[in-house]
């Protein structure tokens, strides 16, 4: 009996078996199908995802670039405007512009078209008043450069000497500019604001800094400022060596690197100031455009005592004494 019901549930467990594999073959093989379908979906959803942001990528920086040559493309447009009209005005005025034209006219259209350059353009226009000697102080008028923003600029090639002698840009922003190999002497930079300035090999012979702002401003070695005038100037925290302080024409009042307040000797050797005491509180407060200004007229006094001979009896009468001027003010 035994034999005949062991080969029957054998039979019956074999054909369960079989029937479970059918079942799940049946079932797991469409869920298998239906996950790698949905996974290779999200794939290829990712790289889509991805191929259209690289293509948006592309296509902002190809904007980018488009704006950049249309930006460029302008600023060149106006810098060339500029010098066609100025280029006209000169000629039709003959180089010769008066205080009107330059106050009314040239510096509104110059500061208009500072404010739409880039920091290179800005040193193409600096170089072209600079040229046509409408911001040399040896001119009668010259054109005032007073609150122009030219921060940045960078001015001069190593190796290349630029002279931009006798130049005006009194009161101008030149906040972290770089001036290298360039000549500044007799340059006027009265209330110029160079903070950060960096300087090399600039030869400031005889320049106006004062009220100039200066603080942490660098000089290198190669930069020379002999009897430059930094009256009242700031030079707060500047790298500046000792050397060159005390070449300068003056420091009367400024603020020196590590914060005192700059003394001048006298700046007087004729005898008009024998008299007075190194304790003296003219001494200190007399600047190198001052003493300019007083030995100006005293040259003026002199060649006029040659022209009168006979009028006077002694040139003595007519020496500057230091003191009445003071006291006059």
């Amino acid at each position: 009996m035994r034999s005949n019901k062991m080969p029957s549930v054998t039979k019956h467990r074999r054909c369960r078996l079989k029937l479970i594999i059918r079942f799940m073959s049946a079932v797991l093989i469409p869920l298998l199908l239906g996950a790698f379908t949905i996974v290779l979906a999200i794939q290829q959803d990712s790289i889509a995802q991805e191929n259209r942001n690289t293509d948006l990528r592309i296509a902002a920086k190809e904007h980018e670039q488009n704006l950049e040559l249309t930006i460029d493309e302008q600023r060149n447009q106006q810098l060339v405007n500029f010098i066609n009209y100025m280029s006209e005005l000169l000629l039709e005025k003959n180089f010769s512009l008066n205080k009107q034209i330059l106050k009314s006219i040239i510096r509104p259209k110059t500061l208009a078209t500072l404010r739409q350059l880039d920091e290179t353009r800005k040193v193409y226009l600096l170089r072209f008043l600079h040229e046509s000697e409408l911001l040399s102080v040896n001119k009668p008028t010259y054109l005032s450069l007073y609150t122009a923003n030219l921060s940045h600029i960078c001015l001069g090639t190593s190796g290349i000497q630029t002279d931009m002698r006798s130049t005006s840009l009194a009161g101008a922003y030149m906040y972290k500019s770089t001036i290298t190999s360039t000549s500044f002497d007799y340059s006027d930079f009265r209330e110029t604001d160079f903070t950060g300035a960096s300087f090399f090999n600039v030869i400031f012979r005889n320049a106006n800094f004062d009220l100039a702002s200066l603080p942490y401003s660098y000089f290198d070695t190669l930069s020379l400022v002999k009897d430059a005038d930094f009256s009242s100037a700031n030079l707060t925290g500047a790298n500046i060596t000792d050397y060159m302080i005390r070449t300068a024409g003056s420091i009367s009042r400024a603020t020196l690197p590590n914060g005192t307040i700059g003394r001048n000797a006298n700046l007087f050797k004729n005898r008009n100031c024998e008299n007075i005491q190194p304790n003296h509180s003219i001494q200190q407060s007399i600047s190198i455009h001052q003493k300019r200004l007083w030995l100006k007229q005293i040259r003026s006094m002199r060649k006029l005592h040659y022209e009168l001979t006979g009028w006077f009896r002694n040139v003595d009468k007519l020496h500057m004494n230091i003191t009445e001027i003071s006291e006059n003010g």
